[in-house]
């Protein structure tokens, strides 16, 4: 029997939900209600409902940045999204992340009962394609776990990681990272928000699950190694340039102070170094 997620932060509209659609028809044994975003990613995690039916704002997590955070896993639910919210910006949204429908509050439980019919058919498809396609079926989900990229944390960097061992929103966030890097504002929140479209929270977590490390210290890790292939390069480039290229310009005294706590000497004595090593 099938199981479904049933995600509204109003009482109403997830009991009425529940109640209207003719469960035992559809061949859904069990149904699970959450009261916002949070609860509804704990129940995908842990229950793995086939299908999700999530309102598009919630508390917590809305019903896109739940949706985003199950795009790239293999045992993700279909979405459908049930809203108050008549907009055309909410759509395209929901387009972008590929859910199974959009329906509009309230809803007309046979528009609803047709629409999870029609998402337990694509299910189905799904299945069956994988049971006759041996590569389909045995091509395996990103993996959860960081103990293929410990290595890197002793490297000093991250770029070496094979990048496919990353969800897509960690490999965005990670390729955007090493794209701006001279961007002296760039934060998790603002990636979370306008990169890959996620709370800034969850991205958080995600990043420190599979990178190993916090956002934070993958940031400052990659500014150092950028500024240390800088400093490398040339006796010519000023110490305030190289700053600036990292994306720390604004304090070329709290760049030497980073630069020296991550490499045990001064911006100036690692180029005397390695530079002074290629010319002798």
């Amino acid at each position: 029997m099938k199981s479904v997620l049933i995600a509204d932060d109003e009482r109403a509209a997830r009991e009425g939900i529940a109640q209207a659609v003719d469960w035992e028809r559809l061949g859904i044994g069990r149904v699970i209600l959450a009261a916002d975003g949070a609860e509804a990613f704990q129940s995908i995690e842990s229950e793995r409902p086939d299908i999700a039916i999530v309102d598009i704002v919630m508390p917590e997590m809305t019903g896109i940045e739940l949706i985003s955070a199950f795009r790239d896993d293999a045992e993700a639910p279909e979405f459908l999204i049930v809203s108050g919210h008549d907009e055309f910006g909410y759509a395209q949204q929901a387009i972008r992340c590929n859910v199974h429908d959009y329906l509009l509050k309230p809803c007309d439980p046979l528009e609803m009962e047709e629409s999870i019919r029609r998402a337990l058919e694509k299910i189905e498809r799904r299945q069956a394609r994988s049971s006759i396609d041996p590569e389909t079926a045995q091509a395996a989900p990103f993996p959860r776990s960081v103990s293929d990229h410990r290595d890197a944390k002793g490297r000093g960097g991250f770029a070496g990681s094979s990048p496919r061992a990353f969800s897509d929103p960690v490999q965005r966030t990670v390729a955007y990272v090493h794209e701006h890097l001279q961007d002296r504002n760039l934060s998790l929140s603002y990636i979370a928000s306008h990169v890959v479209y996620m709370h800034p929270d969850y991205l958080g977590r995600l990043f420190k699950k599979e990178v190993g490390v916090r956002f934070s210290d993958f940031l400052t890790s990659a500014r150092i190694e950028r500024a240390k292939a800088l400093l490398a390069s040339s006796q010519e480039i000023k110490i305030y340039e190289v700053a600036k290229a990292v994306g720390l310009g604004e304090n070329p005294a709290y760049f030497g102070q980073l630069f020296r706590k991550a490499t045990g000497m001064l911006p100036s004595e690692f180029r005397e170094r390695q530079l002074g090593a290629t010319t002798s």
